[in-house]
């Protein structure tokens, strides 16, 4: 029985809940969750695992996920200042869980931050208490007051009252507010890095004037408002910073590479030892070299796939991977950290592959992940660091050295499926008279996820590590030198590194995030559409309807586009938007296929489009051909005659272009009998005089009923 850090143990018979800190070979620290005053203590690990054994403790998962771009700037403020008072203190395992070594560790810490013994021992509390991540330093502002509900003015000026000045100040109408944000965006957001205060100045300047002053040397001033007709430089201060983004502020002001270098905060130490199963992963990508199809028609060569894996330093066993067609990115390196969190037994299954727990024992994430800066640095990242205390270290340019590990493996991993691939790329590929390939392509992505999985399972179970350093992490001779056999060994006598988290939070927490249209249809998303509890009890649809569509964030998974999440930041939680029957044909696809479907429509509609014009025009012709022949015709008449002769006969016209109709119209069957031709002619009506007479006599009859002209004068 191997217990995680941070896994919390909630007892059976005593009503207390025991969050994991740190494990030792004997030892294990624990603190109380819900304790008001808590400290970590230390007890035995044997004893601690037997009560799990026995089903007296009970372990689960307990951890905050929170949306990085739903943090306040005040909070996040907090956060960071909290931060900087423990971050040294956190990393001195076991000391500081120690009683008699603790005291001189934060004697220290008061003394060289000028702060106080209850606020250093509050943040500790907090960032132990509620999972050993940054974010748990969080301060519980959205318990505080009436969040999200704007308060209505009325005669009396909200907020704190002026103590000084004529006016008292005045409350900001909707006009003001959208006033500001229009100035902060023109005058602030940009590279000319005005301050806040020149920014208010080109606001007044720009929207608060009431016409332009000529001194007597004729120079031009605009006269801005009497005071109290607009906002104060403090009212657009806090209205600044209450809506304003700090990282969007520097990015926008410096740009992004100045916020990644100089801006962004360092919550962690840059180096760290590899002392065990996650201490550190590596995370790379490269191109696989060979071209798959497609899976809704395999006549369509799709390319070839990208390929991630992420492999553990300690005991070299691939612990997450990810196939798809996206480009390397955020996007792809994402999924593939989230897949090393993932239980495998489930991903597998999903891929046709039957596996136990201990043939791919990995679904934990890191302390530290260390990868290249094009796909580490973004704001995708901040989730990871933020929500899950893992470290994010980059390799400089051009040094793929430093996790020489991975880049090894993607060679070792091609060797072994080149062989069963048609499709493979050989090393003439696009050489005068070679083949291509291309041609050969049978495979598709699922086919090749699985020949992959097939190929991860055998080495992490049974490949021997020949360059192995093993005196370095003083690994004992008798254990073999097989990545699970490592994995087990380290997690038995070198764990601590670890870090359990419900895999589905981890995942979602990590998703990419875009914006979404609610529409009468359902919520639309890269041209599906979805549907979901919240949208039908709240009648989005019908809101939609009525009023015009609006956008919503969701994160989505591009590998299966048949469920989309739901972010409601308030209270932390993802639900899930099914796909509605208008969009089944898009089941079970990724996007990248669905846009690959999409394009092909378009490029099939814009071929019909054009012969939809032709035809059109040759319609055109042709009517209008018509219509000059009738002009003709009617221009050629022998007899001229009035307006008012025109219209005067029109019944009994229609009487006689009738009877000379009723013969063109009679249905004629030919009968042959006896080399005889008999032929009939069936009329639909008779067309005998005596039934025209009663047909005339009726419409006379009616016609002195009703007005006159209302039947035939048409």
């Amino acid at each position: 029985m191997n217990i995680i850090v941070n896994d919390v143990l909630i007892y059976a018979e005593n009503p207390r809940t025991d969050r994991v800190l740190w494990i030792g070979e004997n030892g294990v620290a624990l603190i109380d969750v819900d304790a008001k005053n808590a400290f970590p203590r230390i007890e035995n690990r044997a004893a601690i695992e037997q009560l799990i054994i026995d089903g007296k403790v009970i372990r689960t998962i307990r951890q905050l996920s929170i949306d990085e771009d739903s943090i306040s700037s005040e909070s996040k403020s907090v956060r960071d200042s909290r931060w900087k008072i423990i971050s040294e203190l956190v990393v001195c395992e076991p000391d500081i869980y120690i009683a008699s070594k603790r005291g001189d560790l934060i004697a220290k810490a008061i003394s060289k931050h000028k702060t106080t013994k209850p606020t250093l021992y509050l943040a500790l509390r907090r960032y132990w208490q509620r999972g050993k991540s940054p974010n748990a330093l969080l301060p519980d502002f959205v318990n505080c007051g009436a969040p999200g509900k704007a308060k209505t003015p009325g005669e009396q000026k909200l907020g704190r009252p002026r103590k000084y000045g004529k006016f008292g100040g005045v409350n900001l109408s909707e006009k003001d507010k959208q006033i500001m944000r229009v100035a902060v965006k023109r005058f602030y957001m940009n590279e000319s890095e005005l301050s806040l205060k020149s920014a208010y100045h080109a606001m007044l300047r720009l929207f608060y004037n009431e016409g332009i002053h000529v001194d007597p040397q004729g120079r031009e001033t605009p006269v801005i408002s009497a005071e109290g007709n607009y906002p104060s430089l403090r009212q657009f201060r806090y209205w600044y910073e209450k809506e304003s983004d700090v990282r969007k502020t520097i990015v926008a002001r410096r740009g992004e590479i100045a916020y990644a270098k100089d801006h962004r905060p360092v919550l962690r130490t840059s180096t760290a030892e590899v002392l065990g199963p996650g201490s550190r992963y590596q995370i790379d990508a490269t191109i696989a070299d060979v071209y798959l199809v497609s899976r809704l028609d395999p006549n369509k060569i799709v390319g070839r796939p990208v390929l991630y894996f992420i492999v553990d330093v300690f005991s070299r066993m691939i612990v997450g991977m990810y196939v798809g067609l996206e480009g390397p990115s955020w996007i792809t390196a994402m999924m593939a950290i989230a897949n090393a969190a993932t239980d495998k037994v489930d991903y597998c299954r999903k891929f046709g592959i039957e596996i136990s727990s201990e043939d791919w024992p990995s679904c934990h994430l890191p302390n530290a992940i260390i990868g290249d800066r094009g796909e580490m640095v973004g704001k995708g990242v901040d989730n990871l660091i933020n929500n899950f205390g893992v470290r994010i270290e980059n390799t400089p340019p051009y040094r793929p050295d430093w996790k020489g590990i991975i880049e090894k493996y993607f060679h070792l991993l091609q060797t072994k499926f080149r062989p069963h691939t048609p499709g493979y790329v050989k090393p003439d590929f696009q050489q005068r008279g070679a083949r291509d390939y291309r041609l050969d392509a049978a495979l598709n992505l699922d086919d090749f996820t699985r020949m992959l999985i097939e190929i991860v399972i055998n080495h992490n179970t049974t490949t021997e590590l020949e360059n192995y350093d093993a005196s370095e992490f003083l690994v004992p001779t008798e254990v073999p030198l097989i990545p699970i056999e490592l994995w087990n060994w380290g997690l038995v006598n070198r764990s601590g590194r670890l870090k359990s988290h419900d895999s589905n939070n981890v995942r979602l927490s990590l998703l990419p995030r875009e914006k979404a249209s609610v529409t009468e249809f359902g919520i639309e998303f890269h041209k599906c559409l979805y549907g979901c509890d919240s949208a039908l009890k709240e009648r989005w649809f019908e809101k939609a309807r009525m009023n015009g569509r609006w956008k919503i964030t969701v994160s989505y998974d591009p590998r299966c586009m048949d469920t989309i999440y739901l972010n409601h930041h308030e209270s932390q939680i993802f639900e899930a938007c099914s796909l509605l029957d208008r969009s089944r044909q898009f089941s079970g696809q990724s996007m990248w296929e669905i846009e690959e479907a999409l394009a092909a429509q378009r490029d099939a509609k814009a071929i019909r489009l054009q012969r939809r014009h032709q035809s059109q025009v040759a319609l055109d012709h042709r009517l209008e051909g018509y219509k000059n022949d009738a002009l003709n015709r009617k221009g050629g008449a022998l007899v001229e005659i009035s307006k008012a002769e025109k219209i005067r006969d029109i019944r009994s016209n229609r009487k006689l272009e009738r009877n000379l109709q009723r013969p063109l119209e009679a249905f004629v069957t030919t009968q042959i009998e006896n080399e005889k031709t008999y032929r009939t002619e069936v009329s639909l009506r008779s067309p005998t005089d005596s039934a025209d007479d009663d047909l005339e006599v009726l419409r006379n009859a009616r016609n002195r009923r009703s007005v006159p002209g209302s039947d035939d004068d048409e």
